[in-house]
């Protein structure tokens, strides 16, 4: 939003910003326009947004919600980390902790990177979905949720 309003005083505003501001209602309005007219070479210029490839788009508009469950999932996953470290001493519980949450964090974020379809479009591969490649990197938090639940309700038992 900042940037967008620091470009409001120009005259050619439309041309710079056609869309609005790069939020979710911008971006879903430069996706509606290039799938309505795509243009006849792709790009990812920040000259000239008309030219974005959808699976980019749809990245862009997916990864934030995707970032937010995982937040949702990190909090479930302390809990479960939190229950399985009980038993250890101070030290070794807090290292336990910090490792996994720290390890999981750089493990999904990285492969949130990994995936995303710009990579793809600058090698010159055909880009896969931009939906599948916001939302796949939860499948590894989720396994680790599940893993630890396991953990969890077998000591129980």
């Amino acid at each position: 939003m900042l940037a967008h309003q620091s470009l409001a005083d120009r005259a050619d505003i439309a041309e710079v910003r056609p869309f609005g501001p790069e939020t979710p209602v911008g971006i879903l309005r430069n996706l509606r326009f290039v799938q309505e007219d795509p243009p006849e070479v792709y790009s990812l210029s920040t000259d000239d947004p008309r030219q974005r490839p959808p699976s980019v788009l749809r990245w862009q508009l997916h990864r934030p919600l995707a970032i937010a469950v995982f937040g949702i999932i990190n909090i479930l996953l302390g809990a479960l980390v939190a229950e399985a470290t009980s038993r250890m001493t101070r030290p070794v519980q807090w290292n336990a902790r910090l490792t996994i949450g720290v390890a999981g964090a750089i493990a999904f974020y990285t492969l949130l990177e990994m995936g995303s379809p710009i990579r793809a479009f600058l090698r010159g591969e055909p880009m896969g979905s931009g939906v599948v490649s916001a939302w796949l990197p939860l499948a590894l938090p989720l396994a680790g949720a599940l893993f630890l639940w396991y953990l969890v309700r077998r000591r129980v038992r």
